[in-house]
């Protein structure tokens, strides 16, 4: 009848990630207390005589409820428990970080893609001129940087 129980100060949910969806930012940890319970007849067919057999398991949650509440770690383990979360946070950032650079680079092919097709339906002369303008602006991206000093005199 018994199933699991999942004490934790830091709890963030479950962990369900599904392709192409990127997350923005990390769920907010919470304090939680998860007891799982097998019920026969899954809740439909369960009799006075099943359900009275469950309430030592009720009281043994409430139970674990106060006691948790005393509850407290040692040093050490606080400590590692700390550098554990500090090292999923990193695994979390650097994958989001990757996932935002997949998008803006999507987002910029997308642009390029739709300026090519704008290009295309315009007249000859017009599109020269777009990529005369295009082959500037490429020169001075690829040239070398000049500062300007602005001197006073007199």
């Amino acid at each position: 009848v018994f199933d699991s129980i999942h004490f934790s100060d830091y709890y963030t949910g479950f962990k369900i990630s599904q392709e192409g969806q990127v997350e923005t930012e990390r769920p907010k940890p919470m304090k939680r207390l998860i007891f799982n319970f097998v019920i026969p007849g899954h809740g439909k067919k369960t009799k006075n005589a099943i359900m009275t057999s469950t309430e030592p398991l009720l009281r043994m949650a409430l139970h674990m409820m106060s006691r948790v509440h005393k509850f407290k770690l040692s040093k050490e383990k606080k400590m590692k428990a700390e550098k554990h979360r500090i090292q999923v946070e990193e695994e979390y950032l650097k994958q989001t970080h990757v996932q935002r650079q997949e998008a803006a680079q999507a987002r910029r092919d997308e642009k390029k893609r739709q300026e090519k097709e704008k290009v295309q339906d315009l007249d000859p002369d017009a599109q020269r001129r777009y990529e005369e303008k295009e082959y500037k602006k490429s020169m001075r991206r690829s040239g070398p940087k000049v500062k300007q000093l602005k001197v006073k005199t007199g």
